[in-house]
């Protein structure tokens, strides 16, 4: 035999099967597990300095915490590709083809790394990206919002949801405008979260607002150098959004003041309303920046907020002012946290409340607050609720207001209401009294409540029961099979260790044991049928239970003595449904035999 071409040949088999097993990569660099019938290629924190060439059939790729410089070449990654992450390396410039036909990605992580915009960088880089749904490319300091154009270009055709983009521009230096020709593609997707934090921002150019997308949910731009300007007003085009984070911005001056100056620019000049109108005359940006600057010219306007809106947060952001008078649209905002500002007075009122209770957290603030000096909390107009949940907020008012620490000016003419879709107005003329039957009605529907949820515990445990008992012969089998397999339990006697010991077990009532002797004589003496009898081959000091269940599982057949005594019966009744049990396990298999 020429031992060469044998050796290639089963050096060629050992290849393919180590490659089978591997299912990953070629250079065996990555951590590789199969899960949901697809291969996920591990390959995070490894000191990688290039990425290792994957299998085709790899669907999820993880190469972050390593030191790769570059992209990976296109050749080198599967054509099904999921999931990538690339995050918290040392990349610094895009390949243009680093995601040519990667059709099925939907989730990219490029945080973390040095990426910058080159004047070579193509303009489609991102364009096969058609089912993206997450994208990452946050804490690229160096990048900055020049990739905008390019990526909203190329994903405007996308199923993306969730674009991160926090601190692409360096944390000091030179502030940025949010532009028009960053964000007109996103108006073409269906993203609904954007993270714009820690960039710069000074402002966005007047119009902006209109292309972010109405399906928009969640939008944070913490951590920026914002200043007041017209973007304010346009806001309201984001009819969908409910989450909006604009912390840390540093606005150390009035509202007032800077709508004064942005009266004197737009009532003179015209400049910036009119440039948007020209350039993007959609029916829709013409008919809002028509109304903003009517009522702004005019100082007669309302500060919009979307109608969806429901959390807002606006910690630190350096206000120090008087709280002057403020109208807001309607709105459903149901939490404001305004955390690490200050406000030296509030002159107010603000017009376009909607608060209904105050939460326990903010009563025990304005509470310690009473200590130090007298505070006056007015509010009147606002749609109050008069319920089982608020109960404890109307007894704070009542409670304070006697006290004298809190003033609630025009508290008599407060009113309520018991739930949204209630018309009956409830007034504060007589709120103890109705607190009074309110407290009683809350302790009626907490009984009521207690009843029903008792009634409901009580039917599933009879239900529970029901179905307990009637499986109550199968509930026992199994756990005496159970225990005797994995305890080791052994019940029957001799040195056979195979699985069935006796050819029969015999179930029979005590007072027919003349006729089962004579049977076993008959069987055992002349036809060499070894038979399991209770009372001689059952072990003392076991369960009963355990003994008939041992028998009729080591036994190949079960022959039942029926007869008038055996139905009086229990424990016979109990071997009888045992037998029935192991007739089933059995796959339904001749297994019981009945005499009469």
């Amino acid at each position: 035999m020429d031992v060469l071409p044998f050796l290639v040949h089963t050096i060629g088999i050992l290849v393919v099967l180590d490659i089978s097993v591997n299912g990953c990569t070629y250079d065996h660099k990555c951590n590789c597990t199969l899960a949901h019938g697809t291969w996920y290629a591990d390959c995070s924190d490894r000191g990688l300095v290039r990425s290792p060439k994957f299998w085709p059939n790899v669907t999820r790729i993880n190469l972050s915490m390593n030191k790769l410089s570059s992209l990976p070449e296109r050749s080198l990654l599967p054509d099904i590709l999921t999931h990538f992450d690339l995050s918290f390396n040392k990349i610094v410039t895009f390949r243009n083809n680093a995601f040519q036909q990667l059709w099925k990605l939907t989730a990219l992580r490029l945080d973390g790394n040095a990426l910058r915009v080159t004047n070579d960088l193509n303009s489609s880089i991102f364009e096969d990206l058609l089912n993206i749904k997450y994208l990452d490319l946050s804490n690229n300091p160096e990048l900055t919002l020049r990739i905008m154009p390019i990526l909203t270009r190329g994903i405007q055709n996308s199923t993306i949801e969730i674009l991160r983009l926090n601190r692409i521009q360096c944390t000091f230096g030179v502030g940025a405008e949010l532009r028009i020709e960053d964000v007109r593609f996103l108006k073409y997707t269906n993203l609904k979260e954007i993270y714009l934090s820690s960039n710069r921002i000074e402002r966005i150019e007047n119009g902006a607002p209109y292309f972010f997308p109405q399906s928009l949910e969640k939008a944070s731009v913490a951590d920026n150098l914002f200043t007041f300007g017209l973007y304010i007003f346009e806001v309201i085009s984001l009819q969908n959004l409910k989450w909006l984070n604009m912390s840390l911005q540093q606005m150390p001056h009035s509202p007032v003041e800077v709508v004064e100056d942005i009266l004197h620019f737009c009532v003179n000049k015209r400049r910036n309303i009119i440039s948007v109108m020209e350039v993007y005359p959609s029916n829709e940006t013409i008919k809002h920046a028509q109304e903003m600057f009517k009522a702004m010219s005019t100082y007669n306007f309302t500060i919009p907020v979307p109608p969806n809106l429901e959390i807002i947060y606006g910690e630190e952001m350096g206000l120090r002012y008087v709280i002057p008078k403020l109208e807001f649209s309607q709105n459903t905002v149901k939490e404001l946290y305004m955390q690490g500002n200050t406000f030296y007075r509030w002159a107010g009122p603000i017009i376009g409340n909607q608060i209904q209770t105050l939460a326990e957290s903010t009563r025990n603030n304005i509470s310690l607050l009473k200590e130090q000096t007298n505070i006056s909390l007015n509010l009147l107009n606002n749609p109050l609720r008069c319920d089982c949940k608020t109960l404890d907020f109307l007894q704070w008012m009542v409670k304070e207001r006697k006290l004298g620490k809190i003033r609630f000016p025009h508290f008599r003419d407060y009113a309520c209401t018991k739930s949204s879709s209630d018309r009956k107005v409830l007034k504060f003329t007589n709120i103890e009294i109705q607190i009074e039957e309110l407290i009683k009605q809350c302790s009626s529907y907490t009984t009521l409540v207690f009843i029903i949820a008792s009634l409901i515990i009580l039917f599933l445990a009879v239900l529970s029961a029901g179905l307990i008992y009637r499986v109550r012969w199968k509930l026992r089998y199994f756990y005496y099979m159970t225990k005797s397999r994995y305890h080791g339990y052994k019940a029957v006697r001799g040195d056979d260790q195979s699985n069935l010991k006796y050819d029969a077990f015999v179930s029979y009532a005590d007072e027919d044991r003349q006729f089962v002797l004579k049977m076993i004589s008959k069987l055992e003496g002349e036809k060499n049928i070894r038979l399991c009898i209770h009372h001689r081959d059952f072990v003392p000091g076991y369960d009963i239970a355990e003994n008939i269940i041992t028998a009729v599982n080591k036994s190949k057949k079960t022959i039942i003595i029926l007869s008038p005594n055996y139905i009086k019966s229990s424990w016979c009744m109990y071997e009888l449904h045992i037998a029935k049990m192991e007739e089933i396990a059995r796959e339904g298999k001749c297994f019981v035999s009945c005499i009469l």
